[in-house]
């Protein structure tokens, strides 16, 4: 099974926020609406660590393996990587063309799904809707919920390669 190319070109941001609550955040704005709602509205989160070069199998997540995953229960913590990431999408800035994701995100509210496949290398995620590709949703993001999601991650029992 062939991975989808998330490769875009270099795309600079003028996102540049002090603080992210309650600040302007311009590649949020650029987040497709539905994707942001479900993220904002999930009453279950689950963080994959990926496996970026690994061979597609049936159980993956958007083509690639699983190497561990762990659900995030408390709602203290989900809040705490919804605004990680918030982080994030609000200082990214250039993305590089490698994408080689090894971190996932799964926010579900309800029946619907959003699902980040973020690679903090070439600083970009892509999402997925409802398990849908969304072509013009990657976008640039900086490495601020890196140390988060791999502490989740290893409290879980998840040895998440902080080398990478």
């Amino acid at each position: 099974m062939s991975r989808p190319n998330a490769a875009s070109p270099i795309v600079p941001s003028t996102a540049k926020a002090s603080t992210v609550e309650n600040a302007p955040l311009p590649n949020m704005q650029a987040w497709p609406p539905e994707a942001r709602d479900i993220f904002e509205k999930s009453d279950k989160i689950i963080v994959y660590f990926l496996d970026a070069e690994g061979t597609a199998q049936e159980n993956d997540f958007h083509h690639y393996p699983i190497l561990g995953q762990v659900e995030v229960n408390e709602p203290e913590a989900q809040q705490a990587l919804r605004d990680a990431v918030r982080e994030g999408i609000a200082q990214g800035n250039v993305m590089a063309r490698c994408f080689a994701p090894q971190h996932g995100i799964r926010a579900i509210d309800g029946k619907r799904t959003v699902d980040l496949v973020i690679c903090f290398q070439c600083a970009q995620f892509a999402t997925y809707l409802n398990d849908q590709p969304i072509p013009v949703a990657v976008l640039p993001i900086s490495g601020a919920p890196r140390t988060l999601l791999n502490d989740m991650l290893e409290r879980g029992g998840v040895p998440a390669n902080r080398q990478k």
